[in-house]
């Protein structure tokens, strides 16, 4: 099978280095804190954090994983 061939025809841009290639370290920081504040924001717990709070509690929680 010929996945070029065979693919639709059009926007290619999805297969540019741009988006293929692997993230930075500063890339997949803030997809966790997107991910975490997300998981926050439905969690149904009457004490939930503000977004402020999960965001600097995981950058604070990254950076000693990161000394160690």
């Amino acid at each position: 099978m010929n996945f070029k061939s065979e693919s639709p025809t059009g926007d290619k841009k999805l297969l540019t280095k741009e988006f293929l290639e692997k993230p930075t370290k500063l890339e997949l920081k803030y997809w966790y804190v997107l991910r975490e504040i997300h998981y926050n924001n439905q969690s149904k717990d009457s004490k939930q954090k503000s977004t402020d709070q999960v965001a600097n509690h995981f950058i604070l929680s990254m950076s000693t994983v990161n000394a160690v």
